[in-house]
């Protein structure tokens, strides 16, 4: 009874309109809706897609190469396979991680990886969000400078909140 209350407590991420484009290369557009999660090779990008037909919208946390960078409300055009979150197996002594409930607390339903990304446009998003990002940005390309990893991870994710730093 446990796993049928847990299941109804998740907010629903996933839309008919996406749900049948799983599987197949598609092109998509779409833009960030939060600050990219820049990591030592590779970055995540949450981008809200959109269905031209149907007007359907939908999170999708794509995961591509360090370079290059992108910002916070940049539109981008993207093509690659739309999946569901896998869970993650571990060893028998540690349980699985259920990565795609963890992703539908923050409202992601879908993954891509290594998709290939256009940038449309730059900056189309809300001011106050992109000044705050630009200037989270900005301090911890400063704090890299001054201080070595793993140090520099640290205070980052301390005053910025950088989880990147943190794992």
């Amino acid at each position: 009874i446990g796993a049928i209350v847990r299941v109804q407590a998740l907010p629903t991420v996933t839309t008919p309109e996406f749900d049948a484009l799983l599987g197949g290369k598609q092109q998509f557009t779409g833009t960030i809706v939060r600050a990219p999660d820049v990591r030592t090779g590779s970055q995540q990008l949450t981008v809200e897609l959109r269905d031209e037909q149907s007007d359907a919208r939908a999170l999708v946390l794509l995961t591509t190469t360090r370079y290059p960078e992108y910002n916070y409300a940049d539109e981008l055009t993207i093509r690659g396979k739309l999946a569901y979150p896998k869970d993650v197996e571990r060893d028998p002594l540690r349980p699985v991680f259920h990565y795609r409930s963890y992703l539908a607390v923050g409202g992601i339903g879908y993954v891509m990886y290594q998709p290939t990304i256009t940038i449309v446009s730059h900056s189309s998003g809300n001011i106050i969000d992109r000044t705050r990002f630009a200037i989270r940005k900005w301090f911890r390309s400063h704090i890299e400078q001054v201080f070595p990893e793993p140090d520099a991870g640290l205070i980052a994710g301390m005053l910025i909140g950088a989880k990147r730093a943190l794992s």
